[in-house]
């Protein structure tokens, strides 16, 4: 998989974490969207589908962090009881046009669209409007603080042009490591227990997230022998490197290396032979 697929993954699952935090249900989805303008921005939109009494359940945990005013609550407090036991529907979803060709990309939670059909059966204005506010501004709380952690997740799969690592010295020959894009293991079907164990590397650990190129040189004729790369591996601050580091790939590199050592030999032994 690709970089932009597993970032999604990672993304969702930790959008997923805090919606169900906030006490959404289970049933919540969630997409992750890039605008075409602002490539590297990472919107997050909200879809689920609500009866009257997964609204009336959701509403109940999502008040008392509203920040709503005496008048406000009442006024919830009217619409709750005028929802129950209707038919009643609250259906949040993605609007498209919010992400493509934005010249202006939309704020977080905002490009979610929130629908009551018919709503005027049950509530009146005002009502609607508090049960809306309340839904939205969790919504926005949410995406806020998942795109912000989009952001350090990004980075963490970003190879950084720095220069090469030593791991490994002799008198002859240096391996190092260089952070590289490579093809990645996670997705949306990965299980959200080893989504999470990335997650938390990241955001708690700083961990970085990226496939490593091993080169192998020799200090003697200042060339480059061999290299492989690893897949994408989680490499926390100042970690050794035996903790991440791939012995399959490291033998490959040096198999690789003393076919070429063989092969440089046996040219010269030509030259030799030759004078």
């Amino acid at each position: 998989m690709s970089n932009s697929t597993a970032l999604t993954a990672l993304i969702c699952r930790r959008t997923l974490d805090l919606l169900t935090a906030c006490g959404w249900p289970s049933q919540t989805g969630v997409i992750h969207t890039e605008p075409v303008r602002t490539p590297g921005r990472d919107q997050v939109t909200v879809c689920v589908r609500l009866d009257a009494g997964e609204l009336i359940a959701l509403l109940a945990r999502l008040a008392p962090g509203a920040d709503l005013s005496p008048a406000q609550r009442r006024t919830l407090d009217g619409a709750v009881n005028a929802l129950a036991g209707t038919g009643a529907e609250m259906v949040l979803y993605c609007d498209p046009r919010a992400h493509a060709y934005a010249l202006v990309p939309p704020a977080p939670g905002d490009s979610t669209v929130i629908v009551m059909p018919f709503w005027f059966e049950w509530l009146t204005g005002t009502e609607r409007e508090v049960v809306t506010d309340v839904i939205h501004r969790s919504v926005r709380m949410v995406c806020l603080q998942a795109e912000a952690e989009a952001r350090r997740l990004r980075a963490a799969m970003t190879p950084a042009p720095a220069t090469p690592v030593p791991l490994r010295r002799t008198r002859n020959f240096t391996l190092y490591a260089q952070e590289t894009a490579g093809v990645y293991w996670l997705d949306g079907d990965s299980q959200p227990e080893e989504i999470r164990r990335v997650l938390a590397a990241i955001l708690d650990d700083n961990a970085r997230y990226c496939a490593v190129r091993l080169t192998l040189v020799s200090e003697v004729w200042r060339m480059q022998l061999a290299h492989g790369d690893t897949l994408p591996v989680l490499r926390r601050p100042d970690e050794p490197a035996r903790r991440w580091l791939d012995r399959d790939v490291v033998d490959d590199v040096m198999t690789l290396a003393r076919t070429e050592i063989r092969s440089t030999l046996n040219a010269h032994r030509t030259f030799i032979r030759a004078r």
